[in-house]
């Protein structure tokens, strides 16, 4: 747990073992931090309601998505997320989505 400009702020590896933020939220609430940021998924996800949940996703080995990182920022007391591409992705499926998108 770290503290930033007031802002309380877990960082966990993993958060929950099953595919909704409901053991990622009891692990937020458990901690008393305002954001639990979180990997394992390899893949970028912000949900927002009374805490800030965020994985980053993955520079190295992102699943169903671009290469990313998260970007937290503190301002008057309020932090916000943001999910930051740094890459193209590495699934095939992504690439051909992707190109299908730019042929419409």
């Amino acid at each position: 747990m770290i503290e930033v400009e007031g802002i309380r702020i877990g960082l966990v590896h993993m958060a929950s073992h099953g595919s909704d933020l409901v053991g990622a939220e009891m692990m937020a609430r458990e901690m008393d931090v305002q954001v639990l940021v979180f990997g394992h998924i390899h893949r970028p996800l912000i949900e927002k309601g009374k805490l800030l949940l965020i994985c980053p996703g993955s520079t190295t080995l992102p699943r169903m998505s671009a290469p990313s990182v998260a970007e937290l920022e503190i301002e008057d007391g309020n932090v916000r997320g943001n999910i930051i591409s740094v890459g193209s992705p590495a699934c095939n499926y992504l690439k051909f989505a992707g190109e299908l998108a730019k042929r419409s």
